[in-house]
Order: structure tokens, then sequence, then C-alpha cells
């Protein structure tokens, strides 16, 4: 991949939140503080933005998150 294919995910990231279901997305934030310890693996993260989106939900210490992606530019 190159920097630009990161900098096409950073651009379209506005557009993927307006896209998002918030019903789903609140669902499995529930599903996930509903445990004690959750762990995510995130097999293609790109930039990591699914993440991002679950540290902003306030779910951090509670899940830990893991993102791989073949990618090494991307996980910078």
């Amino acid at each position: 991949m190159s920097i630009a294919f990161a900098e096409y995910l950073d651009a379209k990231y506005p557009l993927d939140e307006r896209s998002l279901n918030r019903d789903v997305r609140a669902v499995f934030e529930s599903a996930l503080r509903s445990h004690s310890a959750v762990r995510v693996l995130d097999i293609g993260c790109g930039n990591g933005a699914s993440l991002c989106r679950l540290l902003r939900a306030g779910l951090n210490g509670r899940v830990e998150l893991t993102g791989v992606d073949r990618d090494p530019e991307l996980l910078q």
C-alpha cells in the first residue's frame, strides 16, 4: 500500500462516521460493557479507525484492543 491510501482512509473517516448505524454501534458497545474484560482483535484494521471509536466510547480499561494490518504504514 502507500501513504496515499492512509490519506484516503483519513479523508473518508467523516463519511464513515455518518454512515455507521448508531443503533448497531450502541448494541455492540453495550454488549462489551456487560463483560468485565473483553479482547477485541481487528484484523485488517487499516488506520485503526474502528478501534479508535471504541476508545472514544469510554471502553478503555475494560477492553483490550489489538489491530493488525498487512500494511505497516497504516499502523503508525
